[in-house]
């Protein structure tokens, strides 16, 4: 009977997931379209389910542990599930700030095209789905893998910071737009941290290794 209230609890998760690389999705869609409508649904809409969908896990997280009380494996899956859905929940946050440096950078003319912003999105989404894919198949090696993309997201992060720095001594009136664009950036640097956390958190379900804050060798 745990086994099924355990698989009930991985598919929430993957839900929970899903929704919120859509929520990604749209966010950085109504950045680069210059569109209002699906950054102001994110805000509205999108960020309430995301907090519903996370209390839901957790209130059906404790409620197995208090009536199966697992051990081992079990309850391996169940805390690295509860602090993935925190991860989540967080995730979502930063797409809600990626909306709102949106919505105000629609109010003003456009100060560059994207060129790196659009490859740090599509890395962050990868690392996204395939974390998805890791939790539901306990693939430690595909989240590994995961992990290991996350320099790649950092990388996109110090051109884009690089770029926009050359914007403003060029002219300081760009200050203002290239710190929104900064701190798009800097929210999708955020979310690639956490679902490498989420991806930890699959290794150490699968493998019972806690690798966070070791040393990359």
């Amino acid at each position: 009977m745990i086994n099924e209230n355990i698989t009930e609890l991985k598919k929430l998760t993957i839900e929970y997931t899903a929704h919120v690389e859509a929520m990604l999705a749209e966010g950085l869609q109504g950045v680069f379209e210059r569109k209002n409508q699906p950054l102001r649904h994110i805000i509205n809409e999108n960020e309430r389910t995301a907090n519903i969908m996370d209390l839901h896990i957790e209130d059906k997280s404790i409620n197995i542990i208090a009536k199966y009380q697992p051990v081992a494996v079990n309850l391996r899956v169940i805390i690295g599930i509860m602090k993935m859905s925190n991860s989540l929940e967080r995730i979502g946050d930063h797409c809600v700030n990626i909306a709102k440096s949106g919505l105000f950078l629609n109010e003003l003319p456009q100060l560059k095209p994207f060129i790196d912003l659009p490859k740090m999105k599509d890395a962050v989404v990868y690392m996204l789905g395939n974390a998805s894919r890791a939790l539901l198949e306990l693939d430690s090696k595909l989240a590994k893998k995961v992990c290991e993309t996350d320099d790649i997201v950092d990388d996109y992060k110090r051109a884009i910071k690089s770029d926009l720095i050359g914007y403003i001594e060029k002219d300081p009136k760009n200050i203002t737009r290239a710190l929104e664009i900064l701190n798009i950036s800097n929210n999708l640097e955020r979310i690639g941290d956490l679902i490498t956390n989420i991806c930890e958190d699959i290794i150490y379900i699968k493998e019972g290794e806690m690798i966070r804050h070791q040393d990359k060798r």
